[in-house]
């Protein structure tokens, strides 16, 4: 925020600092913004394991009648995290959906550990180690404990000798907003709070 001359940064609602316009560097304005210097990251070498996951020419009609996917082509190898960048709407959600066996392709063909799953059940999928976390519809009027409970019952119908099994998962809902709000970081000023009243970033957490 820019008032006169001078930049001032607010973090959790208070004061971090406030420094000349002309003089103020990305560093200083970082160190304000998260509290800390961030140091840079080294470049790590890239390591490529053996292919988990192997699309060709994945083909899929969208929710319209129209073709979302035509002909995606992926590798996705041990160790790596595959990130889609795009607009809303052009084949993200139907390529994911047909990953995890939730949407009928068309074409193409789509294996794991080299076992053909193009058409395999979602049983079949989650033997070999699939799991699919879906973007859930979020209530802004519920509470950030309720929001916790309802993510955790959700993940917990995929998979549940693995997801329930995990560190911070709990199958017991009592201790979760608790986990919830600390492992994760979510910003509340109680448990009870209303979801609507977060960021949007901690929303989206």
């Amino acid at each position: 925020m820019a008032i006169s001359d001078r930049v001032t940064v607010l973090r959790d609602g208070r004061m971090a600092g406030t420094r000349s316009a002309q003089g103020v560097t990305r560093d200083d304005l970082v160190k304000m913004m998260v509290g800390r210097e961030i140091k840079p990251l080294a470049p790590q070498p890239k390591v490529a394991g053996k292919i988990r996951l192997k699309v060709e020419g994945l083909r899929a009609m969208g929710d319209r009648g129209v073709e979302a996917l035509r002909g995606v082509d992926l590798e996705i190898h041990a160790g790596e995290i595959l990130g889609l960048a795009g607009v809303s709407g052009n084949g993200q959600r139907e390529l994911a959906q047909c990953l995890a066996g939730l949407r009928k392709t068309t074409g193409g063909a789509l294996a794991i550990d080299g076992q053909d799953m193009t058409h395999a059940s979602l049983h079949t999928r989650m033997a070999a180690g699939q799991a699919y976390i879906p973007k859930s519809v979020c209530v802004t009027a519920r509470s950030v404990t309720f929001r916790c409970r309802k993510m955790c019952s959700c993940m917990s119908t995929l998979r549940p000798s693995t997801l329930m099994a995990s560190s911070w998962i709990s199958a017991r809902w009592q201790p979760m907003p608790a986990i919830w709000s600390t492992n994760i970081a979510v910003k509340t000023p109680r448990l009870d709070t209303p979801i609507k009243s977060l960021s949007g970033g901690n929303i989206q957490s």
